[in-house]
């Protein structure tokens, strides 16, 4: 059974770290490692963040100096990564009950390096669906891939190899929006 790994950088986000992590604990896939980084917060995160992390040992709490920077965040997790993949959650974000489950379903059947998934994104009243996404049932290239990721089509949202990160999360990285990377 392949493992999982998702990194979550967390800074200042005891409201709302509680319901992303609670978002992973529900997961219909149970194989997973939570990665999660606290940047320095000067609030309850990482409190919170060990409360969660003493009840269940598949989830791992790091803590680093202040640098306000998720990528940094990111990378300072990478040698913690158990997992054959990689996704990411950002801390006041969550995953949707099968998201674990749906995405490596996908990785299976497309023996594709990288499965990008739907997303709901919004604020408050206004949630927005994407359903622009059509295409994520069949594999693309990397010319296809390439030019759904200048429109934003390609979302750092996704799943992929933890060897890709591993080798790649470097200084060159670093300002890149996850897509960009990808």
């Amino acid at each position: 059974m392949i493992q999982i790994s998702i990194i979550m950088p967390c800074y200042n986000s005891a409201k709302w770290v509680g319901k992303a992590i609670e978002s992973v604990l529900n997961q219909t896939y149970s194989n997973w490692q939570l990665v999660c980084v606290d940047d320095g917060s000067s609030d309850e995160t990482l409190e919170i963040l060990q409360r969660y992390a003493n009840k269940d040992d598949r989830i791992l709490v790091l803590h680093k100096e202040n640098e306000k920077n998720a990528f940094k965040a990111r990378q300072f997790a990478i040698p913690y990564v158990n997992g054959e993949l990689l996704t990411h959650l950002d801390s006041d974000d969550v995953f949707e009950l099968n998201y674990l489950e749906l995405g490596l379903k996908r990785y299976d059947e497309s023996g594709a390096d990288i499965v990008v998934g739907d997303m709901v994104y919004g604020e408050k009243r206004y949630v927005c669906i994407d359903n622009d996404l059509k295409w994520l049932h069949k594999t693309i290239n990397g010319r296809e891939a390439f030019e759904y990721i200048i429109d934003w089509r390609i979302r750092g949202f996704s799943l992929y190899k933890s060897l890709f990160a591993k080798k790649y999360y470097d200084e060159n990285y670093e300002g890149m929006n996850a897509d960009e990377f990808l």
